[in-house]
């Protein structure tokens, strides 16, 4: 019986619905300074996570969130701030509306060598002409590896190294399972970039100025923050656990493919 409740709850989610875009003011954003990340719902339709360096030096009454689907933005009543990492909740006074569909922690495990995900949000380097807001995109990779990260933004946090590069815009969006697309794995922050120098040639001029050609290699990582603990302590706190959020009513749009057969994704629930 459980797992047909759980079955019929899944035919009606749209993952993309508890994903949105954090802006500086109310309403749909007219000038690219007023997008500032992605977002996403968890466990409630009223508490959205996204990286605190989004926010930073924002109040509450600056901030909003504009859910996947809306035109119009949800005013954010409270932030919290996670003490060391990079993440911040915003608390909504009131979901943005009865579709919104929260992602879930837990089921199958946390994040290891090799799993795969999938990434979703707004990156900022592609814009709608229309609109001029951030177009939404999805990216598919693996973990490359798992670390301690003292980021140069300040922040300390048990991390996940991403197989993908994760341009601006990207940073609060949520990594997933590609299995199991509720269940949310972390939350990216940052991109780092590794290089290599694979030639190197100098040209003398006849008035003896030295000319220096270095060719490199630049490979882009993305990093996100895992949502384990202390992590997940500290979420337990400003988060209600359960019980988990269903819509009740369908939104017809975007889906994402399911990798995987129904019993494969039902064992992780």
């Amino acid at each position: 019986m459980q797992n047909t409740l759980h079955k019929q709850s899944w035919l009606r989610m749209n993952t993309l619905t508890g994903t949105g875009k954090v802006l500086r003011s109310t309403g749909v954003p007219s000038e690219r300074s007023g997008f500032l990340g992605s977002c996403f719902a968890f466990r409630q339709p009223t508490h959205f996570l996204t990286a605190a360096h989004c926010v930073s030096g924002f109040s509450a009454n600056e901030i909003s969130v504009q859910a996947y689907h809306r035109i119009n933005a949800t005013p954010v009543s409270k932030i919290h701030e996670h003490p060391d990492a990079d993440l911040a909740i915003l608390e909504l006074a009131a979901a943005p509306d009865e579709f919104t569909q929260p992602f879930w922690s837990g089921g199958g495990g946390p994040a290891c060598l090799g799993l795969n995900f999938i990434a979703y949000g707004f990156p900022e380097s592609i814009f709608d002409e229309k609109s001029r807001t951030p177009t939404p995109r999805l990216f598919k990779g693996h973990f490359q590896r798992t670390f301690w990260y003292p980021s140069p933004l300040g922040f300390k946090y048990e991390a996940g190294e991403l197989s993908i590069p994760c341009p601006a815009g990207l940073s609060g969006g949520p990594i997933f399972r590609q299995r199991a697309h509720q269940v949310v794995l972390g939350v990216v922050t940052e991109n780092l970039e590794s290089m290599k120098v694979l030639e190197s040639e100098e040209e003398k001029h006849h008035d003896g100025q030295v000319e220096r050609n270095v060719y490199r290699s630049v490979i882009n990582y993305g990093v996100c923050v895992l949502l384990n603990d202390p992590v997940m302590t500290w979420l337990d706190a400003h988060v209600p656990r359960e019980p988990r959020y269903f819509s009740a009513k369908p939104l017809k749009g975007s889906t994402i493919a399911v990798e995987s057969d129904d019993d494969e994704y039902y064992a992780l629930l």
